[in-house]
């Protein structure tokens, strides 16, 4: 009888351990894939980033030259099709060139960073808002913002808006996904441990 106890409580314990380093493990990963992907979302906004500085209107200030459509044209479906919610563009004038996008959120958090770019002459990431991450409240939005150069000198400076809601959505999907494949190691593996202690 006392054997037979034993047993089970060395099994009992077994699957315990088991768990808790599997998810030790689990947790590493999933944190590990999201700086994979943030690093990845924020070289894409760079990316954006860029490609509205070659719409940059060549003579800026807004008081005295109207912006041309085609920065507005080409910002609205370069935000369409890279999935950022909104965009800001400053003159080297700190004047809006643009601002706009799906979901713009806060028109002061995107001028203070294109401002802090031109004043500073390089890349910022900053966040703000709070939503329900992986395993805990995480930042909601990105801000990304770099200077805008032209013939190498700061012709102005842009920001754009990175929702995070969508990385948490897949990463959540992927957690229940490693938590059933614990449950089911952690079984097999408690019985495998109990069949070699009773033999």
């Amino acid at each position: 009888m006392f054997p037979h106890k034993l047993e089970i409580n060395i099994s009992v314990n077994l699957a315990i351990l088991l768990g808790i380093a599997m998810v030790l493990v689990d947790f590493v990963m999933v944190m590990s894939v999201q700086k994979i992907l943030l690093r990845s979302e924020i070289q894409r906004g760079y990316l954006l980033i860029s490609a509205l500085e070659t719409h940059l209107p060549s003579s800026s200030h807004a008081s005295e030259h109207k912006p041309p459509n085609s920065l507005s044209d080409n910002a609205d479906k370069l935000l369409h099709e890279s999935g950022f919610s909104c965009a800001m563009v400053l003159d080297v004038y700190m004047d809006p060139a643009y601002f706009g996008g799906p979901g713009c959120v806060s028109e002061k958090y995107l001028r203070e960073a294109a401002v802090k770019a031109i004043r500073s002459g390089e890349k910022n990431v900053e966040s703000f808002g709070m939503i329900w991450g992986v395993f805990w409240k995480q930042r909601q939005y990105l801000i990304l913002s770099a200077p805008l150069y032209r013939n190498g000198h700061i012709a102005g400076g842009s920001s754009v808006v990175l929702p995070l809601e969508g990385i948490y959505v897949v990463l959540r999907r992927t957690q229940q996904i490693l938590f059933i494949y614990i449950l089911i190691n952690t079984i097999v593996l408690t019985l495998i441990g109990f069949y070699r202690l009773s033999k």
